[in-house]
C-alpha cells in the first residue's frame, strides 16, 4: 500500500541517522493512528538535534512544527510559530456548512465582511468570520435562505490562517 511504501522510505531515511531530514507530503496515504506516530517520532528527532523539514499542503501537521511558512503561487507569504500565525491571521469564528444552493450562497457570503470563504469536496463551504454569536445568527438565517442542511461552528486552526494570510477563496477542483 502507500502508506506502507511511506513507512519504509522513512526507515530507510533514518538509517544512517541522519543530521537533516526533508520530507515530501510523508503522511500521504498514511493511516491516522500511523500518522500521529510518524509525528511524534518527529518531534522526538527534532528535540535530539536533527533537523527536520516537512512539507506539507497543510492540515494538522503544520500544528505540530516549530516554525512555519506559508507558501502560495510560487512565493513566501509569511512564517512564523503555529499559533502566533492563526493568532496573526485568523478569523475569531469558522464556520462550516452545507447547502442545497451553494453557488446562490458563496455569491451572497462573498457580499458580506467575511474573511474567506472556501468550498471543499462534497459542496462543504467554510467560512472564516469576524466577531461573535450575532454574526454566527446572522450566517445561519442567510444560509437558511439557501437551503441550510448542515452547520458546525469551530476554532480556527492553521489551514484557516494560511486562507486568510493568502487571500484565497478557493474552490477545490
Amino acid at each position: 500500500s502507500g502508506g506502507m511504501r511511506r513507512k519504509l522510505s522513512l526507515i530507510a531515511a533514518l538509517l544512517h541517522r541522519p543530521r537533516v531530514l526533508v520530507l515530501d507530503e510523508p503522511d500521504s496515504g498514511v493511516d491516522p493512528a500511523s500518522r500521529r506516530r510518524l509525528l511524534r517520532l518527529l518531534r522526538d528527532l527534532a528535540s535530539n538535534g536533527v533537523g527536520v523539514l516537512y512539507a506539507t499542503h497543510m492540515g494538522a501537521s503544520g500544528e505540530e512544527a516549530d516554525h512555519v511558512v506559508f507558501m502560495y503561487d510560487g512565493r513566501v507569504v509569511d512564517e512564523g510559530g503555529p499559533r502566533s500565525l492563526v493568532e496573526r491571521y485568523a478569523s475569531s469564528i469558522v464556520v462550516e456548512l452545507t447547502v442545497r444552493n451553494v453557488d446562490g450562497f458563496i455569491g451572497a457570503v462573498e457580499a458580506l465582511n467575511v474573511a474567506y470563504v472556501r468550498v471543499k469536496d462534497g459542496g462543504r463551504v467554510v467560512v472564516g468570520l469576524h466577531g461573535d454569536g450575532e454574526v454566527v445568527a446572522g450566517l445561519a438565517r442567510l444560509a437558511s435562505r439557501y437551503g441550510l442542511e448542515w452547520m458546525e461552528v469551530r476554532r480556527p486552526g492553521l489551514e484557516d490562517a494560511f486562507l486568510a494570510a493568502t487571500g484565497s477563496r478557493l474552490q477545490e477542483e
